[in-house]
């Protein structure tokens, strides 16, 4: 099936969906409480974070093995990407410029990954049956009780599936657009 082509408005309601998922997790997280993989997740990050800092300062120290050891020991059987990022949000968002309470900064890039899944499954479902089909889509995925309590938790589950729909939706494109197989 050839993808349907967007148009402005398409462009408008993704970042919509995107901007309006962002904040509904912002707004919603104080009252998810705290799962035990997050009190993991929430400490490693921090770890990382610290490195970070020592290597702004001290980049030799930083960079020797022991310090590198040291700081991502904990929690080395799992993927840093997202680890660093939750600490990173808690060090600029908490530690340096006190706009949100430890457990909110640690999950932001948690929802602004979770909030990207919106305008995903809109773009794919957009071109397969339709604008509003596709804001349906979207919404239904985010409204998922599992899905949406998940979206709020700096864990890997919704930002492993994210992935995992952003690969397909690029490969797809790249059957019928080639420049997407370097997305892939």
């Amino acid at each position: 099936m050839t993808p349907r082509p967007f148009e402005p408005v398409d462009k408008r309601l993704a970042w919509a969906l995107f901007i309006g998922g962002f904040f509904l997790l912002l707004l919603t997280e104080k009252p998810v409480g705290f799962t035990r993989d997050e009190s993991v997740y929430f400490s490693a990050g921090e770890h990382y974070a610290r490195w970070f800092q020592q290597l702004m300062h001290e980049p030799s120290a930083a960079l020797n093995d022991a310090s590198i050891v040291s700081a991502y020991d904990e929690n080395h059987e799992h993927p840093v990407l997202m680890k660093n990022l939750f600490g990173l949000s808690y060090l600029v968002f908490h530690e340096t410029l006190h706009l949100l309470r430890p457990a909110a900064a640690f999950r932001l890039p948690a929802f602004l990954i979770a909030a990207l899944m919106l305008p995903l499954i809109f773009a794919f479902a957009r071109q397969l049956f339709g604008r509003w089909p596709a804001v349906f889509a979207a919404l239904s995925f985010f409204a998922v009780p599992r899905q949406f309590f998940h979206s709020h938790l700096s864990c890997f589950d919704v930002p492993i599936a994210t992935m995992w729909v952003l690969v397909v939706f690029c490969f797809w494109q790249a059957m019928t657009r080639p420049r997407w197989w370097v997305y892939t």
